[in-house]
């Protein structure tokens, strides 16, 4: 198969440069693309809370904290960027214009500007979950990662990385042997996959990591856009590529 250089992750000729398509036949229940997803716990209130401006780039984004409650001391934990931190994007100062900045446990996100954080929390296994939609409902996105869940890690990733249904067989656990619907898929970088879907008339475009020795190894992001802010899926995406 003719192999295909990025130098991001979506030129958003994508739908011509993905090579595969991905939906194989199997008995196994389809990973659903698009789905929210929660983080282990029963405690999934999150409350997003402004902290000013941040320069990615050099140009003044607004950012946010989010305060959440343990899974382990029922406590309540506030995310933030860390003070001072360098933040940097590939998007262009048109579109950060258009984004804002939100923390999490392991990783920091752009967000389009104005959406709000729906859903969210911190797993007692160390896993994340978060939903953030756009107010009108006419876009969303999603995080998440397995924490210390190896099982859970090879069963997510199971439809986007053979070796992750190989693990997953070889360990007698249950995962996804398919996508519910078609997706684009591409191999970025060995232990990352990005995607193109459509659903429900819209466009969803993903990017999932798995590495099954690493301290995270699995996490996902999605995004659904309406058609005005589509170019928004590049910046957002390759913010979670990691440096070579």
């Amino acid at each position: 198969m003719k192999s295909t250089k990025f130098t991001l992750i979506l030129s958003l000729g994508l739908a011509c440069a993905l090579p595969a398509v991905l939906h194989a036949q199997t008995a196994k229940p389809p990973f659903v693309i698009g789905e929210t997803v929660q983080a282990d716990t029963g405690a999934e209130r999150a409350t997003a809370v402004a902290k000013g401006s941040v320069r990615v780039n050099g140009v003044a984004v607004p950012a946010y904290g989010i305060r959440t409650l343990s899974p382990t001391t029922d406590e309540w934990l506030n995310l933030d960027i860390k003070a001072g931190e360098p933040l940097h994007s590939s998007a262009t100062p048109a579109q950060l214009r258009q984004l804002a900045v939100y923390p999490l446990g392991t990783h920091w996100l752009l967000v389009p500007r104005g959406w709000q954080l729906k859903s969210g929390g911190v797993g007692a296994n160390g896993s994340e979950a978060w939903t953030f939609a756009a107010a009108d409902g006419s876009g969303w996105l999603h995080y998440r990662h397995s924490g210390a869940c190896v099982g859970c890690a090879q069963s997510a990733a199971a439809p986007f990385f053979p070796e992750a249904r190989r693990d997953a067989q070889d360990n007698d656990f249950d995962f996804y042997g398919q996508t519910d619907v078609p997706i684009k898929s591409v191999r970025l970088r060995p232990h990352l996959t990005a995607y193109q879907a459509e659903k429900n008339q819209g466009r969803i475009d993903g990017l999932v990591y798995y590495k099954a020795d690493d301290d995270l190894p699995h996490w996902h992001l999605e995004v659904s856009l309406p058609a005005a802010q589509q170019d928004l899926a590049q910046p957002i995406l390759n913010r979670l590529v990691p440096k070579r």
